[in-house]
């Protein structure tokens, strides 16, 4: 039986919060892909089949990904891969044909194993949540320097060059638009990818001297913006009159953006359409900013950033670091972040104060007042957001918002 990659969760998923309440890690973007279409891009010939917390398998990961999730007798021969790896060439190199059992590690973290038999099956032997890899004997112990997740705002540090990377990745699979769009200029246009059936007007400015733009198909770009890469811009998503997009920065599918935004990632379904300044930040999915809507990302004495969070202040030694914004968060015109906010998934923001630098899950904000965002009014208003996408709400959603509902009560205090 040929061998199978195994891309699993491990125990330290919850670092990365506010960004994967609702998501496995490996749907986390950096750059131009998802980890998990990084995967599948270097491991072309192999089937990938999928693990995740418990929460996330029980509820919405078999009407995410049908038939391809994880079963221990599926195959002998296993690949396994932590989702918090950002995989490259010289992680894949061990795996291209391994003599022996090996496990891969960047200091105590284990990035990944190429295992066979019962040493395959016993990683999640006794039913473990998660996979355990520290038992097993006669397996060889690597140490490779290959990026690894530990914080959210690791993917912000890494998106320039993963943009690049994947850029060089995805590049071969698409025929290159060699359109002349009139009256668009393109600096570098060897390093400028577009995709079919896009809409780019008079006066916008590609420049790729500075690193690749990758443009997806359907995308619509109104006149007097400028992008600089590296950059990508995903399918079916409109970057509106006057947008500043500044390098390192990624708009996933079926987003709307507009004014100014730079080193900062927005994973998709999402908008940001007025004006404002967005820097240094991941916006989650189904994230709507209202007009105005800006952050800061350097403090006044230019020292490093420190986050906060479950009243603990973490050091990030990032001079440049934003708002960090979980999935389905609305916020109000005029809304104001914080140097390193996080802000956890399902919020309502209306106020005309600066946004606190931490907010728990579900959490209703009206000026200086803070309350728990009503379940079943944040369900009523993600349907009618589902709506108007054309996308159908299902009873596996509800249990899903229920389940991260309830895990996070102890974060709501």
């Amino acid at each position: 039986m040929n061998r199978t990659i195994c891309l699993f969760e491990d125990a330290g998923w919850n670092n990365l919060n506010p960004l994967v309440y609702f998501i496995p890690v490996y749907e986390l973007r950096c750059g131009i892909l998802t980890i998990k279409e990084k995967v599948e891009k270097h491991f072309s010939s192999d089937k990938v089949l999928l693990h995740a917390r418990r929460y996330l398998a029980e509820t919405i990961l078999g009407q995410l990904y049908d038939n391809i999730l994880f079963d221990p007798y599926f195959s002998d021969e296993w690949i396994f891969i932590n989702a918090r790896t950002i995989i490259n060439d010289n992680f894949c190199s061990y795996f291209s044909n391994p003599s022996e059992e090996i496990i891969l590690r960047n200091n105590n973290f284990i990035l990944g194993a190429y295992l066979k038999g019962e040493n395959a099956k016993s990683v999640f032997a006794g039913g473990r949540e998660f996979p355990e890899f520290n038992s097993l004997k006669g397996v060889k112990v690597i140490d490779v320097k290959t990026s690894f997740l530990e914080h959210p705002w690791d993917l912000i540090k890494l998106n320039g060059a993963e943009i690049s990377n994947d850029y060089k990745l995805i590049k071969a699979d698409h025929t290159l638009n060699e359109r002349n769009y009139e009256g668009v200029v393109a600096h570098h246009r060897e390093h400028i990818c577009i995709g079919v059936h896009c809409n780019i007007e008079p006066f916008v400015f590609l420049n790729a001297e500075k690193g690749p733009i990758y443009i997806g198909d359907n995308v619509k770009i109104y006149s007097h913006s400028s992008i600089e890469g590296p950059a990508y811009i995903g399918s079916n998503s409109m970057i509106k009159t006057h947008s500043s997009i500044y390098n390192n920065t990624s708009i996933g599918p079926v987003s709307k953006v507009g004014g100014e935004i730079e080193n900062s990632i927005v994973h998709s379904y999402s908008n940001k359409q007025h004006y404002g300044f967005l820097g240094h930040s991941y916006i989650g999915q189904w994230v709507n900013l209202g007009a105005g809507t800006s952050n800061s990302d350097l403090k006044n004495n230019y020292s490093p950033i420190r986050v906060k969070k479950n009243g603990e202040s973490e050091d990030t030694g990032m001079t440049f670091l934003g708002a960090l914004i979980g999935d389905y968060t609305k916020t109000a015109i005029g809304s104001r972040f914080s140097t390193g906010s996080l802000i956890g998934p399902c919020c309502n923001i209306i106020t005309n104060q600066a946004v606190p630098s931490y907010l728990p899950p579900f959490t209703w904000v009206l000026n200086e007042n803070l309350c728990q965002y009503d379940f079943d009014k944040i369900i009523e208003t993600t349907k009618i957001v589902y709506a108007r996408r054309g996308i159908i709400f299902t009873d596996d959603d509800r249990r899903l918002f229920r389940e991260v509902f309830n895990y996070t009560k102890s974060e709501k205090g």
